[in-house]
């Protein structure tokens, strides 16, 4: 049991790192296809 509770919590920790790094890259707002690719068009030009 030991061993699936540190896979729990390992897990647990990528997910949250994951979740602040989207909110840092992409702010609290639901993400929407349209508005990421206007993003990245506005970027490259």
């Amino acid at each position: 049991m030991k061993s699936w509770d540190k896979f729990k919590k390992s897990v647990s920790h990528f997910f949250e790192k994951l979740a602040k790094e989207s909110e840092k890259n992409f702010g609290n707002e639901t993400l929407d296809c349209c508005e990421l690719n206007k993003k990245s068009n506005a970027k490259k030009n």
